[in-house]
């Protein structure tokens, strides 16, 4: 619902139709419990989800959408126009892997783990290997839905694989955390994840809509990541409550909304979206309030 819905790139009477709402939960869905499952299980920090949530939007954009290549799809229009090199089009996987990380995965992990204050396995392998088994009929169902008719060169599933594999591995093998000083109060990291998604969108869709170049996106995009990884860095986890870790996902959904209004406008029943994106954070507001 966060990616999809919450951002408006679905239409909401098109999310809660039976098939895309199904295919959405056993991708999505699944895809985000996979994750938290194979991170609980090896007791790994939460840089690892973020890999592998990087991995996921691989697999998603680069291999089952092809978004990075085909440069008639959805948003790639815009922003495969200012770069394109042997086909592919630069700025998507720059946007993506990211927006899918953060938002697809990290902020529904974040939002229930800090609701249910365990950092213990939630279900079987068992069921989470059913959930596997699901997650990939799912991926399936989406590649011969949605722009199966467009080709892409060997080479090219090939370089995503290469790039989804290092992502993978990486996750796997754990990445540590600097333990900063700071102590940042919960709301303002509610505000750094809002003001991140913003800077987001501005930096690759507002930009490239703008028609600026390439040369000025990519060291944007270069310096709103480094920035917020140091930010992050400097903060004392150790200290953290589970107010902090809710207000940060709570922070990045809440960032959905000016993109929620800005497809509204161009999109049949879009506010739809707007007013299901502010009954959410209005939500999380109210959960927010009453956690220990």
């Amino acid at each position: 619902m966060i990616a999809e819905l919450f951002s408006g790139s679905t239409p909401l009477l098109v999310f809660f139709s039976p098939f895309v709402f199904l295919v959405y939960l056993g991708f999505y869905g699944f895809g985000a419990l996979i994750i938290r499952e194979t991170v609980a299980r090896k007791r790994l920090n939460f840089a690892s989800v973020l890999l592998f949530g990087a991995a996921y939007g691989v697999l998603e954009e680069g291999i089952v959408l092809k978004s990075w290549f085909d440069p008639n799809w959805m948003g790639a229009t815009v922003v495969s126009g200012v770069l394109r090199v042997y086909g592919i089009g630069i700025l998507q996987p720059l946007t993506n892997v990211v927006y899918h990380a953060v938002i697809s995965i990290g902020a529904p992990i974040l939002i229930v783990q800090s609701l249910s204050q365990s950092r213990e396995p939630w279900v079987s392998k068992r069921w989470t290997m059913l959930a596997s088994v699901l997650f990939v009929m799912s991926a399936i169902a989406i590649a011969l839905t949605f722009n199966y008719t467009y080709k892409i060169a060997s080479w090219q599933y090939l370089l995503c694989l290469v790039i989804l594999g290092i992502f993978v591995a990486l996750g796997w093998k754990g990445v540590r955390i600097p333990s900063g000083a700071k102590t940042y109060p919960p709301l303002g990291i509610w505000g750094f994840g809002t003001v991140f998604v913003i800077l987001l969108f501005t930096t690759f869709y507002t930009l490239s809509y703008a028609h600026a170049k390439w040369f000025v996106i990519i060291p944007l995009a270069a310096l709103l990541y480094v920035g917020y990884a140091a930010i992050f860095a400097l903060m004392d986890w150790r200290k953290a409550t589970w107010r902090h870790y809710f207000a940060a996902a709570a922070g990045i959904a809440t960032g959905l909304l000016p993109l929620a209004l800005s497809l509204a406008r161009s999109r049949h029943g879009g506010y739809l979206n707007v007013l299901a994106e502010v009954i959410f954070i209005a939500l999380l507001a109210i959960v927010y309030s009453r956690l220990d």
